[in-house]
């Protein structure tokens, strides 16, 4: 990988990470508040699943536009569907093993998921903008 690409890649993780940390934090005063336990809801494994997966999408990403690809859209597009059937197969029965899934959990769910999407979708945009040999 050249400088420019891990520099990218870091920049993406950086900003990414504060994000879900800023925003795990003001869950975690929220449910504290609310008397419900942040561990107990595997909203902790939901943002470091997120993250991880963003993370990877941004780089198989990254790469493909660095091979003036065509078809990065349609990659992202793929990509992002593989990302929520896997969250939804794998959270979401964790999440309703109880019996319920209630506000709390559905949070725990939509809260990083949108972190993660709309960043990348940011990231991406920029990404698209910029010839592949300049970044």
């Amino acid at each position: 990988m050249q400088k420019t690409t891990i520099k990218v890649i870091s920049q993406f993780s950086f900003l990414l990470l504060g994000l879900l940390i800023g925003s795990i934090t003001i869950q975690f005063f929220i449910y504290n508040f609310r008397d419900y336990s942040l561990l107990g809801g595997n909203v902790i494994p939901s943002y470091i699943f997120n993250f991880l997966y963003a993370l990877a999408t941004f780089t198989l990403l990254l790469n493909a536009h660095r091979k003036k690809s065509n078809q990065i859209g349609f990659i992202y597009m793929g990509l992002s569907l593989t990302k929520l059937i896997i969250f939804m197969a794998v959270f979401r029965t964790i999440f309703h093993r109880d019996g319920v899934m209630d506000n709390f959990e559905t949070l725990g769910f939509l809260i990083p998921y949108l972190i993660c999407l709309f960043t990348e979708t940011l990231y991406l945009v920029r990404l698209l903008k910029v010839n592949p040999t300049e970044n």
